[in-house]
């Protein structure tokens, strides 16, 4: 197919006649990909039943049985059809838990479509345990890359982010393994492959090629790990150079020596509250989940934050969607760079420690409708509930009254939600007026004294808190809003305040239209309500890391 084309080829002013055998490659069967969700082996034995899967199988009748090769006669009209259409399988996309792919049943399945069809498995995580011990890379290596950064400064403070190796695992490779175990390491070899199958384990930002058959398979060019030892040396290099080490260095020492105290012999000796407090792992602990506005980005998260008390209970103030992983991603970083662990097994350690912060969850503040603040809650309800099981221990859920009638909607698709949760409006724990319903359970599961809403400028039912008793002493949490001297008096005095800063200064018309805050504004308020310290969050996506301060 195709028409030549003649031109004056403008090099040598010479008349020229390209053919399209020069450019195009020969006509030849269209590429086919069939993709495949078998979550069980009884799934397979419909599959293995399906007629247009069958007209992809090359092995020959006298493998079969009588009533087999029956069902092929019967159904020769249809894979005569589906060869007249030019087809030709080239790659199969299996959606299916890892045993049962390794299954040998589901092996024997897979060659029956010839040696020249390519097996791409991705693994489901299909139940809690799986997705707690999964070791995936993330696909958001921006976000990624920016942990590592910051692993460099203090990894005490901020570990090396679950989706990225190691640095001592990493030197420990061999010599010629740059990729980081991404590159080759993406196809299977193991023993129980058989000799007739090509398999590739599929893996976030993996390139496979499908036309030109001449090209088809993994892209090579781009197989190096984003988390490879030049990388990584790249990344601290840079670190290094920002002077940020050095700095963190000092605020370390000068904490170390306000931990310290003098005996009566004028010998230092370390504090032995703190000390045991770290020791324990029963201390004080802040975790931002995300720290952008409206949707995600490669950067950032949306709004999240999980606090964590002095018994180890935690409560989340805000749940935007994706809160739930980021947190089993920190606490899976957290746990690999720690000396010790609570379980001896290294499988079965990410999964106690998930499902042990989960049951901790004792409490949940919604600060106001939107979306980005609270579409995480379904599936933090959902896996939390699986974890306790039948078990009476509710989440004390703090939200506005659109939240209970979301809930209330999805309930009636998944149950089991209906029993997860106590409901508390934020109407019924107005600052000042209304002692909080439910003061007492807050107390005994969270050791929290005083926990109360004031109503802020931003959409309908909007509300700030304030929480007293934390590991922190007051919390004072703005949500989403305009600068609000009444929520600066009621958390007067605040040891934190956690305000929204979504603008830059000189945008306050914007911040105004949309009400929000600049970061002007919310120190502004940091000051009037004499708040020991700041943390900003909430910045618009317009700002790639944070705005101009």
């Amino acid at each position: 197919g195709g028409h030549s084309v003649t031109f004056v080829d403008p090099t040598t002013d010479e008349e020229r006649t390209v053919h399209s055998a020069e450019v195009v490659e020969p006509p030849g069967r269209g590429v086919g990909v069939a993709v495949i969700y078998c979550p069980t082996l009884k799934v397979l034995s419909i599959l293995q039943r399906e007629e247009a899967l069958e007209a992809f199988y090359k092995d020959n009748s006298s493998q079969k049985s009588e009533g087999a090769k029956d069902d092929d006669t019967n159904r020769s009209n249809h894979r005569s059809n589906n060869n007249e259409r030019g087809v030709e399988l080239d790659a199969m996309v299996h959606l299916t838990p890892e045993p049962v792919f390794r299954d040998p049943a589901y092996r024997s399945w897979c060659e029956r479509f010839g040696s020249d069809v390519d097996h791409i498995a991705l693994h489901s995580a299909e139940t809690l345990e799986d997705r707690a011990a999964s070791e995936e890379h993330s696909p958001f290596v921006s976000g990624i890359c920016g942990g590592v950064r910051r692993s460099f400064v203090h990894d005490g403070l901020f570990p090396v982010p679950a989706s990225c190796p190691l640095p001592k695992s990493i030197e420990q490779k061999h010599d010629g393994d740059e990729d980081g175990g991404d590159g080759e390491a993406a196809k299977v070899s193991d023993e129980e492959c058989r000799p007739s199958l090509t398999i590739v384990e599929g893996r976030p930002m993996m390139d496979y090629v499908l036309m030109p058959r001449s090209r088809r398979g993994l892209n090579e060019s781009i197989q190096q790990s984003p988390y490879s030892i030049d990388k990584l040396n790249g990344l601290r290099e840079k670190v290094n150079k920002t002077g940020a080490v050095e700095c963190a260095a000092k605020i370390v020492a000068n904490h170390s020596e306000e931990m310290t105290e003098e005996d009566d012999g004028g010998n230092v000796k370390q504090n032995k509250e703190g000390d045991d407090a770290c020791s324990s792992g029963r201390h004080g602990e802040l975790i931002f989940t995300g720290t952008g506005s409206a949707v995600p980005c490669k950067h950032r998260n949306v709004t999240g934050m999980y606090l964590r008390m002095n018994n180890g209970n935690g409560m989340l103030l805000d749940v935007g969607e994706g809160t739930v992983g980021q947190l089993l991603r920190s606490w899976k970083s957290t746990l690999r760079s720690s000396s010790s662990s609570s379980s001896s097994d290294p499988v079965r350690a990410p999964i106690d420690e998930y499902t042990s912060r989960l049951r901790g969850i004792k409490a949940v503040w919604i600060s106001h409708p939107h979306a980005d603040h609270h579409l995480g809650l379904l599936r933090l309800l959902s896996e939390r509930s699986a974890v306790c099981g039948t078990k009476e221990d509710p989440i004390v859920l703090m939200a506005p009254r659109d939240m209970f009638d979301f809930l209330s909607e999805y309930q009636s698709v998944v149950p089991r939600v209906r029993r997860s949760y106590v409901a508390v409006e934020c109407s019924e724990m107005i600052h000042g007026r209304r002692r909080n319903p439910l003061g007492n359970k807050l107390h005994d599961d969270l050791g929290i004294t005083y926990c109360a809403a004031i109503p802020v400028a931003h959409c309908r039912r909007s509300h700030a808190v304030v929480i007293d008793g934390t590991s922190f002493g007051r919390v004072a949490y703005s949500g989403d809003c305009r600068p609000s001297d009444r929520f600066a008096d009621a958390a007067r005095g605040a040891d934190l305040l956690i305000h929204e800063a979504t603008f830059e200064d000189g945008m306050e018309e914007d911040a105004v239209l949309k009400r929000h805050s600049t970061v002007g504004e919310a120190i502004g308020v940091a000051g009037r309500m004499e708040a020991r310290a700041v943390v900003l969050t909430h910045f618009s996506q317009r700002y790639p890391k944070i705005p101009p301060l």
